[in-house]
């Protein structure tokens, strides 16, 4: 693989490319904590500023989100529970 002298690939991202100050996800595990990180993130956000991340990223499509990163049903406006569940698993998998 020929990368850029800027472009260093691994360390202990197996698969990503780090440059600089800035990191470029391509791992499946990668992408799928930044994802669950952006779902706590947004859901946070709503509950305190009632401000979308995004147009598509409303309650409900978060809620949904968040019940598919946990495997766990929520209250239908259980925003914050959500987020916490999502934390919570996020730190149970980087322990492991």
């Amino acid at each position: 693989m020929d990368l850029p002298p800027t472009i260093v690939a691994g360390g202990d991202l197996t698969g990503d490319l780090t440059m600089s100050d800035a990191t470029t996800i391509t791992s499946p595990q990668g992408i799928q904590a930044f994802r669950a990180i952006c779902c706590a993130q947004a859901l946070e956000m709503w509950v305190k500023h009632k401000m979308l991340t995004t147009r598509q990223a409303k309650p409900a499509f978060l809620m949904q989100l968040a019940a598919e990163i946990t495997g766990k049903a929520f209250k239908p406006r259980d925003y914050l529970g959500a987020a916490a569940a999502i934390r919570a698993k996020l730190e149970a998998e980087r322990g492991q």
